[in-house]
Formats: structure tokens, sequence, C-alpha cells
């Protein structure tokens, strides 16, 4: 019975966590009257007996002592002097789950509409776009250029023609829209 009902989080359920919960609560006193030297002698005693590592003798100690709260606990002074209760220093005024999915969403509708849009691109306007605007490290005119073969002008140019391709073919989108006026 008291092993279940020591904790609202189940403690130990194997023959092994049983022994020990019941060696660490029968010499709790002395636990606590030791030092720290003669804690860590006393945890290894216990693991050598059970016949488990001193960490997992640690860890269930330190389970025994978290100790449930409620949120309706006392956890503080705001500045008014006025008492707070632990929900309320553990709630997230800032959160808005639903606002937040909602941005996901339109994200990812974002994401779609533009690689659609690029798939209608030529191979060298596309790479252009992405090494230019979408890459995390952004390629100059002069580095596309070489690497193409040709000048950098004219990777400007294609970069023109790309950026205006792209923004009839997201005009029609009312997500991406506020994107282009940007």
């Amino acid at each position: 019975y008291i092993l279940k009902n020591w904790s609202l989080v189940k403690l130990g359920t194997t023959q092994k966590q049983r022994a020990m919960f019941n060696r660490l609560v029968s010499s709790k006193k002395r636990l606590e009257l030791l030092a720290d030297g003669q804690t860590a002698e006393y945890q290894q005693d216990i693991a050598d007996n059970l016949g488990v590592s001193t960490a997992e003798v640690r860890e269930f100690e330190m389970r025994m002592k978290c100790r449930p709260t409620h949120l309706e606990e006392q956890a503080g002074n705001n500045d008014g002097g006025r008492t707070l209760s632990l929900h309320e220093v553990l709630a997230d005024e800032g959160a808005d789950v639903e606002g937040a999915y909602a941005s996901e969403q339109q994200e990812d509708c974002r994401r779609q509409a533009l690689e659609e849009a690029l798939s209608t691109l030529p191979d060298r306007e596309r790479h252009i776009i992405l090494t230019r605007h979408l890459s995390a490290e952004k390629a100059t005119f002069r580095e596309l250029g070489d690497a193409m073969g040709v000048s950098k002008e004219r990777v400007r140019q294609l970069e023109v023609r790309a950026l205006d391709s792209l923004r009839q073919v997201l005009s029609g989108s009312p997500l991406v829209a506020d994107l282009l006026a940007a």
C-alpha cells in the first residue's frame, strides 16, 4: 500500500526497486544525518546488497525526494507583494497554440507554392534563384557566372527574368501575395 501511494508518480515496480524503496525508507533518518562522503558509501552499500548500480540508487533516491506539488501552492511574491500560486508563475501568457499552428500551416502552403513555382523555371534560372536567395550562403553574380561560364551581368539578367516569372506564377496565390508586396 505504501509503495502504491507514496507518490502520484509510480516509483518502482520491479523486485529490486521495491527492495531499494524499503531499504531507503527504513534508513531515511540515517541518510539525512550522514555527511556527503558517507552518503556515497551508504549508496554503494545499498547498490552492492541489491545488485544494482549506484546510479540507480541515486536516481531512485531522487525520485523519492521529489514529491508532487499542487498548482495552487504558493510560489512567491510579485512586485506588488501579492502571493502568486505555482500555476500563475508557470503560465505562459504568450503561448498561442492555435495561432502557431495556423502560421505553420500558412508557411507550409507558401513553401509548397514556391516549390511549384520554382519547378516552372528553366534549370539555370532555378539554380540562380536557389543559390542567390534560398541558400544559407548567398552566391554572388561573379561566382555564379564563373560556374556557368557566363558574365556576371548575364547572371543578373537571368535572375531578373526568373524573379519576374515567379511573380507572375505566384500572383494568383493569396498566401504568397503578401510576400511579393514586400
